[in-house]
């Protein structure tokens, strides 16, 4: 049995956003969350429980939304489930409640070093569509979800960067 919604976990956190052109990267590190990330110097950092949203500067003139980086970590209660039944459920989970998601890619992943899944999803959400990345592993009996939400035109030109941020990751004891 899971202790949060892996849906809620994996739709990731729509309400903040955005992309970032600085070259300058800072480190956050969370001692309690055991993880430490490289993020460019002009995002903007929220904390929301236990989630970290890393809002990008450029703001979408027709939206107002901005691309972001969030990460999500949920405890898991034993007997905790391994990587791939986690993954398969929270899968699962996307498409509950009619979103209009739908899933581009999935693979086998890496996060901080530890196995993990990655997918590409579109998902519409208050009459916007996006396009969601997602880097899910179980570390220490807890679900870490990387999320970067984009608008789908935005999506593609700072998939490499997004890609540098994430791999940037680690696990700390």
């Amino acid at each position: 049995k899971f202790v949060l919604n892996s849906g809620v976990l994996i739709a990731g956190i729509l309400i903040f956003s955005s992309l970032a052109s600085a070259e300058q990267l800072k480190t956050f590190k969370n001692q309690e969350l055991r993880y430490s990330i490289k993020y460019p110097a002009d995002c903007q950092v929220k904390t929301l429980g236990r989630a970290i949203v890393f809002i990008f500067p450029d703001i979408d003139k027709k939206t107002g939304f901005s691309e972001n980086i969030n990460i999500a970590v949920g405890s898991l209660t034993p007997p905790v489930p391994g990587l791939e039944e986690f993954f398969s459920k929270a899968k699962g989970n996307l498409t509950l409640g009619g979103s209009g998601v739908k899933i581009l890619e999935e693979k086998k992943d890496k996060l901080g070093g530890v196995d993990a899944y990655r997918i590409i999803y579109t998902s519409k959400q208050k009459k916007t569509d996006f396009k969601l990345l997602q880097v899910i592993s179980i570390y220490k009996n807890e679900a870490y979800v990387v999320t970067y939400t984009a608008l789908p035109e935005q999506s593609s030109r700072n998939l490499s960067r997004v890609n540098s941020i994430i791999k940037s990751l680690k696990f700390t004891d």
